[in-house]
């Protein structure tokens, strides 16, 4: 499965914009080529939201979405009730599952965090995915606390935005009954050799269906034509992957005729050396991913 970390619009006032919304899923969906949603994740901008601009955008998404993309809500927070909220809201919308990161801020044992995430579990109606991704949150989760997690019941799988490898390949060996998505979209090929079950990533917003074959790819054994696309692919990630990342891909999705609207404070503003990055991707994208006839 290929997830894209879709991008939340919003309208000139910083509030969801449902009809732009609508189109950013019809572009990931039908122009894109991914198998489902993850909304609300660091690209959706989620920890600048207030809980009924989260849920607006959750509601939009699975309604225009339907069942053509498998959806997972991110709504990860410091605040428990806030996620029990979240957690009935978005299985109310159809969500397949949700996801939390590690508590941030203060900082927690590794039994801390294993308490968070079950406790999480405990009480959510539908299924949870950890989504690790230390270099944001600075909690670095232990084999044996990855363990722990993914032995309670209702903790089935984790998006692993993390460059070790090594552990990676550990929770894949120590759990191999969960689903385990890889969250880095330019290491996709190694992630799949080592046996994820798919990838959601920001870039898969605007070339998901180069991400699709190489995924297939390296699972077929065909190592040479997937280095191949993994490199072409890679030529769009290094234009992308900077700190106006989310600015960048909103500005693709633009030329596409999505209007997505600026990120929501404090974020910056869409510059326009974001919009000459995003017209270099978009040449990249006609030229290696071209429309579907």
């Amino acid at each position: 499965m290929i997830y894209s970390a879709i991008v939340s619009c919003f309208d000139a006032n910083g509030n969801p914009n449902p009809e732009a919304t609508r189109l950013a899923v019809e572009h990931n969906i039908v122009r894109s080529g991914v198998d489902g949603l993850f909304i609300n994740g660091s690209t959706g901008e989620n920890h600048n939201m207030r809980t009924s601009d989260k849920k607006a955008i959750i509601k939009t998404i699975t309604e225009t979405a339907g069942d053509r993309a498998a959806c997972i809500a991110h709504i990860g927070t410091n605040v428990i009730e806030e996620f029990i909220e979240l957690a009935k809201f978005s299985a109310d919308c159809g969500c397949k599952a949700v996801s939390a990161t590690a508590p941030v801020y203060f900082g927690y044992t590794q039994d801390g965090y294993v308490n968070y995430f079950r406790t999480l579990a405990d009480n959510s109606p539908l299924p949870l995915y950890v989504y690790n991704i230390p270099a944001r949150t600075h909690v670095h989760l232990t084999r044996e606390s990855f363990k722990k997690i993914f032995d309670h019941p209702n903790i089935t799988g984790i998006k692993f935005t993390d460059t070790d490898l090594g552990l990676f390949g550990d929770v894949r060996k120590d759990n191999p009954h969960i689903d385990l998505l890889s969250g880095y979209d330019n290491l996709l090929l190694p992630y799949t050799a080592l046996g994820a079950d798919g990838s959601i990533g920001t870039g898969y917003n605007i070339c998901a269906r180069m991400a699709r074959e190489v995924f297939d790819l390296t699972r077929s054994g065909d190592l040479p034509a997937a280095r191949k696309r993994q490199n072409e692919m890679n030529e769009i990630m290094d234009l992308l992957i900077t700190p106006s990342i989310i600015q960048v891909v909103k500005a693709v999705m633009e030329l596409y005729g999505v209007p997505c609207g600026e990120c929501r404070f404090p974020q910056p503003k869409i510059s326009d050396a974001d919009r000459e990055t995003a017209k270099k991707i978009y040449d990249l994208i006609e030229k290696y991913m071209p429309a579907e006839a």
